[in-house]
């Protein structure tokens, strides 16, 4: 458990007034109407805007203690963003952060110490006093800008970090060559000891930056691209690359065989599936022209296949192969009722059409699958009786649009 409290020096007044406004748990603990026990009371420090409520430590160290940080289970996320920082996040009865924005106010209006309490987990605790203790406004990123001598009960005392560092005891720190470091935390660390840059904060050297500071920051996503590595946004237009921590971006579009998406958590241009390579462009992976090729390929089974015939203008498209007699059969044609209409126009019959029970495959196919080596037709009919004949012929072809199909 770590416990972070402020109090005001004492320098000597009498608080008398009963009404006047509290401006911080010292007030609260002197207030001869307000009872002595911890809790959760409302102060204003000099300045904000409207009060708001604080958890007073009147327990250790004589009491009048404003607890600005309690980390206890783990329950509350402190890996937060800069703006809930500013603001402050969680709940006063367990874990929380105050607010930089009410520190600063807290901090400004008088002389305060600072006292941090740790309870280890084998039931030893100890603290620690800083005998002053001041942070800046937003416009100083709320740097601390004094902190005082210390006192403390524990004979090993933790390291006294330099502004805008904070004590951890996992110091796997992120750089902006190495954006993931610290959210890379494992075991393998825990247990180490040292200063750290908070959240949303990046080491440089021996200080402390913000990500937007970093040369591969890119601003619409918010991110810091690590060194060697790129960015493709959301709709795959644009590629940002990162190298020696400089940021180069670039076009970048998804070929006509390829849609943009995440796989294995990396975003980018992928291809379709019958294309391959690297997502801007996808030239046809099919390698089979018919299915004598896929029956060559030791492909045995009846089914659905993809052919790509030599000189084909057009995508890859499924066949419907027939592995039996020699094997290798591409079915051009089938009809075992009369849905759809085999009654059609010039067009429907050069495209092709129908579904896998009733089809015509298309002219257009047929032309470039017979034109580039040679086949020969067979015709399988089965009658409603169930006898079943057949017919080959020796040589087959079919001419192109600008011929008259034979």
């Amino acid at each position: 458990m770590t416990l972070l409290l402020i109090k005001r020096v004492f320098i000597g007044e009498v608080y008398l007034q009963l009404q006047r406004t509290l401006k911080d748990c010292r007030d609260v603990q002197s207030q001869c109407s307000t009872s002595n026990s911890s809790g959760v009371y409302i102060i204003k420090p000099d300045g904000f805007e409207e009060p708001f409520e604080v958890y007073c430590n009147n327990n250790v160290g004589g009491g009048g203690w404003t607890v600005i940080q309690r980390r206890e289970s783990g329950a509350v996320n402190f890996n937060r963003s800069w703006s809930q920082y500013q603001d402050g996040f969680g709940f006063l009865s367990t874990e929380f952060w105050l607010g930089n924005e009410k520190l600063s106010y807290l901090t400004n209006q008088a002389d305060y110490e600072l006292r941090v309490d740790i309870k280890l987990s084998n039931g030893a605790s100890f603290y620690t006093t800083y005998k002053g203790f001041r942070i800046t406004d937003e416009w100083g990123q709320y740097k601390v800008t004094h902190i005082g001598a210390l006192e403390s009960n524990a004979t090993t005392l933790p390291s006294i970090c330099p502004t805008n560092m904070i004590y951890g005891t996992c110091t796997c720190q992120a750089t902006c060559e190495d954006p993931n470091g610290q959210s890379g935390c494992n075991s393998d660390c825990l247990g180490t000891e040292g200063c750290t840059c908070p959240a949303g904060f990046f080491m440089q050297g021996s200080d402390c930056i913000s990500a937007s500071e970093c040369g591969c920051f890119v601003t619409e996503a918010n991110l810091v691209i690590p060194d060697g590595e790129t960015f493709v946004n959301d709709d795959c237009t644009q590629k940002c690359s990162c190298y020696n921590n400089q940021l180069t971006c670039e076009d970048y579009r998804c070929s006509t065989n390829a849609v943009c998406g995440v796989r294995n958590e990396i975003r980018q241009c992928y291809c379709n599936e019958g294309y391959e390579g690297d997502g801007e462009n996808c030239p046809p992976s099919v390698s089979y022209r018919d299915c004598q090729d896929v029956y060559d390929a030791d492909h045995r089974q009846d089914g659905e296949y993809t052919i790509m015939p030599t000189g084909w203008p057009g995508l890859p498209f499924d066949v419907h192969c027939k592995m039996e007699n020699g094997g290798g059969w591409t079915v051009f044609q089938r009809r075992n009722d009369g849905s759809p209409s085999f009654d059609q126009n010039w067009a429907a019959y050069k495209n092709g059409f129908g579904d896998n029970r009733n089809f015509w495959l298309g002219n257009e196919k047929l032309h470039y699958l017979t034109n580039q080596r040679n086949y020969k037709l067979r015709f399988d009919i089965t009658t409603s009786s169930g006898s079943a004949k057949y017919a080959e012929y020796t040589e087959f072809q079919v001419e192109s649009e600008t011929a008259t199909t034979q």
